[in-house]
């Protein structure tokens, strides 16, 4: 998959070539971001990378939202894709505990 620097970024959303900026929350809780792009070589879906090249990522949605809001005033539309994962799911489910006879207890 191609990918694109935060400098890179910020130019193509000047020159609008940016059709969509997706969101997608990975298995770390974490956000990154996927562009679509209309420019030669990297037409598609590409990643937004960090300097050293590794994928970009932000704990929060509200701070990745502020990131872009503050870099520019040409805002594609933006799609975003929070999966279900298994061991995620597990994780959150309330434990349940026997109470007295036939009814059970949520543990909060």
């Amino acid at each position: 998959m191609n990918t694109v620097k935060e400098k890179e970024l910020f130019e193509y959303l000047q020159n609008r070539v940016v059709t969509a900026i997706k969101i997608i929350r990975n298995k770390k809780g974490s956000y990154n971001i996927l562009l679509n792009l209309t420019w030669k070589g990297k037409e598609g879906d590409v990643r937004l990378v960090t300097s050293r090249g590794k994928w970009r990522s932000w704990v929060s949605l509200d701070r990745l939202i502020r990131y872009l809001m503050r870099k520019t005033d040409t805002m594609p539309p933006l799609y975003i894709g929070i999966p279900s994962f298994k061991e995620q799911e597990d994780k959150n489910k309330p434990k349940s505990i026997q109470g007295e006879g036939d009814v059970e207890k949520t543990k909060i």
